[in-house]
């Protein structure tokens, strides 16, 4: 039996195989082995392709089952610059927290929808930025790890846009009267709160501070190992902007 798929994550096996990291609508994240599939007239090939939406079916219960039979079911999404690198980020966040074997069509559909979003947001940073924050939040939402962002965990009042707040790890969202950083929360601005919220990130200070706050969030469960796509994306926009001085090259992710 076909089940609708997208590969996260692919690498040469051996003289002509790959590993790769699925997302499927049934299973959640699953790791095969594609056997032949880097040959050039592989019936398996399309699993060599990022961003395609495919149709798999694949034996095995273990940490790493073998791939049976794969086919394309519609063209692949053509990423590029930063796109492609947003692309990139999503699949690599998928693979750093989502336990394999755990079923959730909701994130299956999330993963579409935020890749029709990309595609549609083309060149434009900020609609850039807007996907992978909605992404972000719902994802920890479908995980079971909410954020609430619409009150804050201390007297369960709604989110004042006026108001300065502190979240932290284990805490969530507070008040924080002082406006003072923490070395563990970070300090966001109630207007940043309610357009992460409601998805209307406007002004490009409420962008950097939504990414600022949901690289902390996301940190609780990726850990402190670097996300390659990140490192790869910074260095791009270094040679791309010609120079390594800190703090010119700012990204999406």
């Amino acid at each position: 039996m076909l089940e609708a798929a997208f590969v996260l994550h692919r690498r040469p096996y051996r003289d002509s195989s790959l590993t790769a990291e699925l997302l499927t609508e049934g299973e959640g994240r699953i790791g095969l082995v594609a056997r032949g599939a880097r040959r050039p007239r592989s019936k398996a090939a399309c699993v060599n392709q990022l961003f395609q939406p495919l149709a798999a079916s694949w034996v095995g219960k273990g940490d790493m089952g073998t791939l049976v039979h794969a086919e394309a079911t519609a063209p692949p999404w053509l990423l590029q610059g930063q796109v492609l690198f947003s692309g990139l980020y999503i699949n690599e966040l998928l693979v750093r927290v989502l336990p394999r074997h755990a079923p959730c069509p909701e994130i299956f559909s999330l993963y579409a929808e935020v890749m029709v979003g990309l595609t549609g947001a083309e060149s434009n940073g900020a609609a850039i930025q807007r996907e992978l924050r909605w992404f972000e939040v719902q994802l920890l939402q479908l995980m079971g790890y909410g954020l609430d962002l619409a009150r804050d965990s201390g007297s369960g009042g709604h989110i004042d846009e006026n108001r300065s707040y502190l979240y932290r790890h284990g805490l969530g969202i507070v008040p924080n009267e002082d406006s003072i950083g923490s070395d563990e929360g970070i300090v966001v601005s109630g207007r940043t709160l309610i357009g992460l919220h409601t998805r209307q990130l406007a002004q490009d200070w409420e962008l950097r501070e939504a990414k600022r706050l949901m690289r902390f969030v996301l940190s609780e469960y990726i850990g402190h190992r670097p996300l390659n796509s990140r490192e790869v994306f910074k260095a791009f926009l270094h040679h791309r902007n010609g120079t390594l001085q800190s703090g010119r090259a700012d990204s999406s992710i």
